[in-house]
């Protein structure tokens, strides 16, 4: 049993660095995005051209720096246009909360930074894709916490892009945040859904309010104005009101990311609502990486 279990240890391992190898080994764009309690970086990557990107898939990325080549972590990634020399390029996004260890050392070198950002090469292996690829349900709704929001807005975009025809399908996207300025790093990429049908909720839950014609109030008008499509509601969301909405619709499929905490309440909520109505389809997906 050893040299079987050997063999596929080296076959595994020789899959994955012809990967890394014919990925390259790229300059990778970082900038400190977000603020207060949400900073997050943003990584951008040059897309090679054969590489297939689907919606909701994530890669394993190693940041070749000195204290961090040898790790390897797993990040949701999107795919999107930029400018380039002529013509407007794809790339790799990657959004990384700032936390202990490659995140913390990363951010703390781009304060150094005039503009909060830098380069730094980088190796990436994928992209790998979870299982909820494929929705056979009549309504969609996407539950994300905090920095899970790239993975479950990918999904939903893909979804909206290509309806199936006679289906007149409902797709619902939460988002959870602490505060507006959790928002802003991702406005861009939220009004993007406005013209597609998507129904977009942000729950912002530890607002505070603050005298009108402050500075602080100018910026949630003026992040309101380029989102007026999405729902901000001030205050933590009703999950179980959110989940019994839904399953009045004959089939639903519920996806959440974000705080284990929350996507297991999401989980216990969707097998109790299918003890409640057993006859309806009721799917459930987790979107959740691991540091490893």
């Amino acid at each position: 049993m050893v040299l079987p279990s050997v063999a596929f240890w080296v076959f595994d391992r020789t899959i994955r660095f012809t990967k890394l190898i014919r990925f390259g080994f790229p300059l990778a764009t970082i900038k400190v995005v977000g603020e207060k309690e949400d900073i997050t970086l943003k990584v951008t990557i040059p897309k090679p051209k054969n590489w297939n990107h689907f919606a909701g898939s994530f890669i394993w990325i190693q940041f070749l720096a000195p204290s961090s080549w040898w790790q390897s972590h797993p990040f949701t990634c999107i795919v999107e246009r930029q400018d380039g020399d002529g013509d407007r390029e794809e790339v790799i996004v990657l959004y990384c909360k700032v936390k202990e260890g490659v995140t913390e050392d990363l951010y703390k070198r781009l304060l150094t930074t005039p503009a909060k950002e830098g380069k730094i090469r980088v190796a990436v292996e994928g992209p790998y894709v979870d299982a909820c690829q494929n929705f056979y349900n009549h309504n969609v709704t996407f539950i994300a916490g905090g920095s899970g929001i790239p993975g479950l807005y990918s999904e939903a975009k893909s979804l909206a892009q290509t309806k199936q025809r006679g289906l007149s399908r409902i797709i619902r996207l939460f988002w959870i945040v602490k505060n507006y300025e959790s928002v802003g790093w991702f406005k861009n990429e939220l009004a993007s859904l406005e013209d597609l049908g998507v129904q977009v909720t942000i729950f912002v839950t530890r607002y505070k309010k603050v005298p009108c014609g402050t500075k602080e109030i100018n910026a949630i008008d003026r992040l309101k104005a380029t989102l007026p499509f999405v729902l901000f509601i001030e205050r933590r969301p009703d999950l179980e009101e959110i989940i019994n909405e839904d399953v009045k619709s004959p089939s639903v499929g519920f996806v959440a990311c974000g705080h284990p905490r929350m996507v297991d309440e999401v989980r216990a909520l969707v097998v109790q609502s299918l003890d409640l109505h057993p006859g309806q389809r009721l799917d459930f997906y987790e979107l959740l990486q691991v540091w490893s």
